[in-house]
């Protein structure tokens, strides 16, 4: 579920959302400031995640906890103030399966266009890299 983060994580960025990425978890916000967490997990039943989500509920009310898992996983979705769960019984398998599996996918895909529907709520617009044929990282023309 990491990738899927990943991905939110860097579309919150480019709208201007201080994020972060702990262990599958964004953003951190800090002890008492209130904000949020996403939580996600494909299985529902990550333990590091879950403890993550008890943590939180317990060190401040202020902070919602958001999640994304498994539908039918009782236990994550009952740490979440909101979740989405997701069904893949319907949707093929994936024959390759080194980055992500149907579950990731999904979840990427609903996670971005929550994301974009927020914004556009909210008023706000994304920015991206300025992507040139060797990528963001050279920002002026240099002559060889």
């Amino acid at each position: 579920m990491q990738l899927a983060l990943l991905l939110a994580a860097n579309r919150l960025a480019h709208a201007d959302v201080p994020t972060s990425l702990i262990n599958g978890v964004l953003p951190s916000p800090p002890e008492g400031s209130g904000g949020a967490v996403l939580l996600g997990s494909g299985s529902g039943e990550t333990q590091y995640v879950l403890d993550i989500g008890r943590q939180t509920r317990a060190l401040d009310p202020g902070i919602r906890v958001l999640g994304i898992a498994r539908q039918g996983a009782s236990t994550f979705h009952g740490l979440c103030h909101r979740s989405v769960g997701v069904s893949t019984d319907n949707l093929p398998p994936i024959p390759l399966r080194i980055w992500a599996d149907i579950e990731e996918l999904v979840a990427a895909e609903l996670l971005d266009a929550m994301i974009v529907a927020a914004a556009a709520r909210c008023g706000r617009s994304f920015k991206h890299e300025r992507i040139g044929p060797s990528g963001p990282y050279i920002s002026a023309h240099v002559e060889v």
